[in-house]
């Protein structure tokens, strides 16, 4: 039997990697319930690509790592990094924001390659020293 999981899903017209930082802008009002809901338990949401006509079976993990800033509407910006990947097995449609059953999975062993490994981190630390210093919202 396959383990799955329940997840709240936020499908986008961008796809997360996992350790990538995503800023979002939160202004419907389903996604303003979900990520409070995700705020509230520290729970992930999971991030899921929608090109305009169907969502894709493979998505990410988003943790929300910040709250940028709270508007008196219940509009918020939000910082977010991605986690664990996985496969949508079942789309659940029962209340206000879509979640589905999902299973995990790793992409597989990391790279031997010191050097590639110390470009990759790297370039992570500088994603987190820019958005620790400009995070694009006004």
């Amino acid at each position: 039997m396959i383990d799955t999981h329940k997840i709240p899903l936020f499908p986008l017209g961008l796809v997360l990697l996992p350790d990538m930082l995503l800023p979002l802008h939160i202004f419907e009002e389903r996604y303003k319930q979900m990520i409070g809901e995700c705020l509230n338990a520290d729970r992930p949401f999971g991030i899921v690509l929608f090109d305009g006509q169907s969502i894709h079976a493979v998505g990410c993990m988003a943790r929300i790592t910040k709250v940028i800033k709270q508007y008196d509407d219940g509009r918020m910006d939000i910082m977010t990094r991605g986690e664990a990947r996985f496969v949508i097995q079942e789309l659940i449609e029962d209340q206000a924001f879509m979640e589905a059953q999902v299973t995990f999975f790793d992409d597989g062993p990391e790279a031997e390659n010191d050097e590639l490994k110390a470009l990759v981190e790297n370039a992570l630390n500088l994603l987190d020293k820019l958005t620790d210093n400009d995070t694009g919202f006004e």
